[in-house]
């Protein structure tokens, strides 16, 4: 034993911490308060155990505390006798040696007393553990969410639900039982997104997590929502950190469809699999600090953004940092796009699906992924097997190539980009009627890389549906499209129109484009052709854009090896 035994402390310890809780900015300055009455308790104690945790470490002891005492002032909840609250839900950071540390939520709030009944029976110690043992701090009791159910309550607490993962259903099913008894009832997030998906998980049951100020229906996150004692000992908490998003249980405010639970289930348990905890840009918000060539994209689900008016979709490349296009929605996907962040959570979660560029390499989440995107498409969803399709394909097998041709043919014409896929199958094995029937009906559902495809088998015949359909791709965002019309237009002689398409093809990452700009300026110059000062300028921004790609190449190649 590190020191005297338990026996010998007659009380655990109490340190004040009220006023600092009311007035203090964030975490920290309520942290080293504690830390030092903890201290301060144990040479009181006489006791010679020591201290093996900074106030960094010590922080996240305090923080399911600080959360409780926060829930409790919100909710105004009596002072003058003991309160039971129900923490509900698996993560173990409440129950860290076995929530002694829980025992400070009434110092906090400036109560009575508080006792606190946790459903996790997961066992963590921490390294202040001895601690809390020699000075006799009670454990907090342990309860089941089945008898939770048949007890009062002052207050219910759900640490981070996780209802899209099927394994919190008895947590979920409780919710009505609770509403109705009267039970105020709060949950923490992690972020924005994690709190719209969740409403739509409860969302079968009339109920969703509000934000504290406002139905989820059409209100975005506001400061209000922030728990400013989120884990964070310099900040106002940290979005996408642990207790980061506070909301209380209401009736709820809009609807959700089966059809859109199955979906955000789906994408978000593939979304875990692939490692990923958080997106790269804040859902729902325009990209700050962007300009990618004049397009405003707004941030979705994982490292993906959309441009609202062309559809045109953009990733961050990890390893540069470089913005680039990973694809183009059809045209119903680009007109559905919701106006609200619930609604629109749904909606992302088909078009993560739907241009997922792989699937794990870790075999265990390999067969995981399989799985479930072979059983979201066995239930109708075909984003599931648009996804599946191109995890094989990205594999590069024979095996895993045919296996991703099957998926696309199955799929067929119900999805845009299934129909694409089929059409130049159906090109590669010589049948090109029933391929241009296929592509066909790619390009009428508005997906841009069949209309650039189609005019390049129809240019032999239909010169002007060919110009056309370029045309409309080009002003969607495509690349590709920009450079066959470029080319289109040298062909023809115009080439002062053709370095403008170019120019739309190059400053989009388009190697060709940029090569053929640089040969026709080159060109012109010589033969003395259009205005040379403006060629001079374009022909330096060409050879800015190439020196630019051979830095990043290089940079790429450097951090491969």
């Amino acid at each position: 034993m590190k020191g005297q035994t338990r026996s010998h402390v007659k009380q655990e310890p109490k340190v004040n911490l009220s006023h600092e809780f009311s007035t203090a900015a964030n975490l920290g300055v309520i942290t080293k308060k504690w830390y030092a009455g903890i201290q301060q308790c144990i040479q009181d104690a006489g006791l010679e155990t020591k201290i093996n945790a900074g106030v960094e470490g010590a922080a996240s002891l305090l923080m399911p505390a600080a959360l409780v005492a926060n829930l409790i002032k919100i909710e105004g909840l009596p002072a003058d006798r003991d309160l039971r609250v129900l923490l509900l839900g698996d993560d173990p950071v409440p129950v860290m040696d076995r929530g002694v540390w829980l025992g400070s939520v009434a110092d906090l709030a400036g109560v009575q007393s508080v006792t606190c009944y946790c459903t996790c029976d997961k066992e963590l110690e921490s390294n202040l553990f001895d601690v809390a043992k020699d000075l006799g701090m009670a454990e907090s009791p342990r309860t089941s969410v089945e008898a939770a159910q048949s007890q009062s309550w002052d207050l219910a607490v759900w640490i981070h639900p996780a209802i899209e993962a099927g394994e919190h259903d008895g947590f979920a099913s409780a919710m009505p039982l609770l509403h109705a008894a009267g039970v105020p009832v709060y949950a923490c997030m992690y972020n924005e997104l994690d709190a719209l998906i969740q409403s739509h998980g409860l969302n079968p049951h009339g109920l969703e997590f509000s934000w504290l100020d406002s139905p989820i229906a059409t209100a975005r996150l506001t400061r209000v929502s922030v728990n400013k004692y989120g884990y964070s000992t310099s900040e106002a908490g940290i979005e996408g950190g642990w207790g980061a998003v506070l909301t209380k249980l209401q009736p709820a405010s809009v609807t959700s469809s089966p059809e859109d639970w199955k979906a955000i289930k789906v994408a978000m348990s593939l979304f875990r699999l692939e490692g990923s905890v958080s997106s790269t840009w804040s859902f729902a918000e325009v990209v700050g600090g962007v300009a990618f060539n004049k397009y405003q994209p707004v941030g979705l689900i994982g490292n993906m953004a959309v441009d609202p008016v062309t559809g045109l979709l953009i990733s961050e490349c990890v390893n540069t940092k470089v913005l680039k296009v990973v694809g183009h929605l059809w045209t119903e996907a680009l007109s559905t796009r919701p106006a609200t962040a619930f609604e629109l959570v749904p909606w992302a979660a088909r078009i993560k699906l739907s241009f997922n560029a792989e699937i794990t390499r870790e075999t265990k989440k390999r067969i995981e992924s399989i799985e479930l995107l072979e059983v979201g498409l066995s239930d109708g969803l075909y984003e599931a097997g648009i996804a599946l399709a191109r995890g094989y394909e990205r594999m590069g097998t024979t095996d895993s190539k045919a296996k991703a041709a099957a998926i696309y043919k199955r799929v067929g014409d119900r999805h845009p980009m299934g129909a694409y896929a089929v059409a130049h199958d159906m090109l590669a094995q010589g049948d090109t009627p029933n391929a241009m029937g296929m592509l066909r009906k790619a390009v009428d559902a508005g997906y841009v890389p069949a209309m650039t495809d189609m005019a390049a088998l129809v240019l032999d015949k239909n010169v002007e549906e060919a110009n056309s359909l370029l045309i409309l791709a080009m002003n969607r965002g495509d690349a590709e499209a920009a450079f066959r019309l470029g080319e289109m237009l040298i062909k023809g002689g115009l080439y002062d129109a053709a370095l403008d398409c170019l120019r739309t093809a190059w400053s989009k990452g388009h190697v060709d484009a940029l090569n053929a700009a640089h040969w026709v300026c080159t060109e012109m110059l010589k033969a003395g052709l259009g205005k040379s000062g403006k060629l001079k300028r374009e022909l330096k921004e060409i050879q800015f854009a190439i020196s630019k790609r051979t830095r990043l190449e290089n940079a790429v190649q450097i951090d491969a090896k």
